[in-house]
């Protein structure tokens, strides 16, 4: 560089750096931060409250709470995922909490859901990260809840799901 200038063959380079064409799907190859939010949301049971905090990344001012014992919520990816890690975190305290979690995946084949993984216990209020085989594949997934405590309502800080584009 001259003077604040680049040479020309510097601008050429510069001017087809990328991604070719060709290899234009690999973008999809990155996780995206958060499969799980706002905009794939597509439906839920009884959550009462704060069912947008469930993903906006900040555990220290309120949860998603419901006065069920039990409660889901649906995600539709919008296209196949693989690669999945799944993260939960609560505040293992008082009346609203989590005790188990798990999650489901449709299967269009046996018009079904199926459990990706069995409830899970969870007696801690850090992050617990749960990873399906990485083959595992789907377009849709709920997540459940449920606090197994007696009069126990479900409350969740923080749930996100990252994997990568089929």
């Amino acid at each position: 560089m001259t003077d604040g200038a680049w040479p020309a063959e510097a601008l050429t380079i510069m001017n087809q750096a990328g991604l070719e064409p060709a290899y234009a799907p690999l973008r999809w190859k990155v996780p995206r931060e958060n499969l799980a939010d706002h905009s794939t949301l597509a439906q839920r049971s009884a959550w009462d409250s704060g069912l947008g905090k469930l993903w906006d990344g900040v555990t220290e001012t309120g949860e998603a709470s419901s006065n069920t014992n039990e409660s889901w919520v649906q995600f539709d990816l919008g296209a196949d995922y693989e690669r999945f890690a799944f993260t939960i975190q609560q505040d293992n305290c008082c009346t609203w909490m989590t005790t188990h979690w798990k999650v489901q995946r449709w299967s269009a084949s046996q018009n079904a859901w199926i459990d990706i993984m069995p409830y899970q216990a969870i007696n801690t209020a850090a992050p617990v990260v749960y990873r399906p085989p990485a083959d595992l594949a789907t377009t849709n997934i709920r997540l459940y809840v449920r606090n197994s405590n007696q009069n126990g309502r479900v409350g969740v800080h923080e749930f996100s799901a990252t994997g990568v584009r089929k």
